[in-house]
């Protein structure tokens, strides 16, 4: 995202050149590294400590890392679609291919999010957990996370 907002102000397609294999290789690497549980969904690591509950996803002392921890975050999910859809656009505007199977990607994991994590009754996407029973921890930082194309 930020590679495009350089370019609206500079026009430096040189940078893009730069950037496309860098974002493609983070992205691929979330990709196979943040799906614990193999589902295709994508969830931050976190190792419990008591300097720091929230591991790789810096929200310090956010309630959704005390007690059962999400194996699949929305937060992520939606960051890792954001990505893909600016390697898309940046691909686009330079006129270069790249990895396809990462729109592929794209579209499961928007699936499965909207199949999954989203719930009817309450109108909002929710982290899952092992447990299906657990409580479900509503915060303001998903609320923003899917927005439209």
């Amino acid at each position: 995202m930020g590679s495009m907002e350089c370019l609206s102000g500079h026009r430096n397609k040189d940078f893009l050149h730069y950037c496309l294999p860098r974002l493609t290789k983070y992205v691929n690497w979330v990709l196979s590294n943040r799906d614990s549980n193999q589902n295709s969904l994508l969830g931050w690591q976190i190792v419990k400590s008591e300097h720091c509950p929230c591991g790789e996803s810096g929200m310090d002392n956010a309630s959704r890392f005390f007690g059962e921890l999400p194996e699949d975050c929305v937060d992520l999910n939606a960051f890792v679609v954001n990505e893909i859809r600016h390697i898309e656009r940046i691909a686009e505007e330079i006129k270069q291919s790249f990895d396809e199977t990462l729109v592929a990607q794209k579209e499961t994991i928007i699936r499965l999010v909207n199949e999954k994590m989203w719930d009817v009754d309450d109108q909002f996407y929710y982290d899952l957990t092992k447990m299906v029973s657990s409580k479900k921890l509503k915060l303001f930082h998903r609320s923003f996370l899917l927005w439209p194309e």
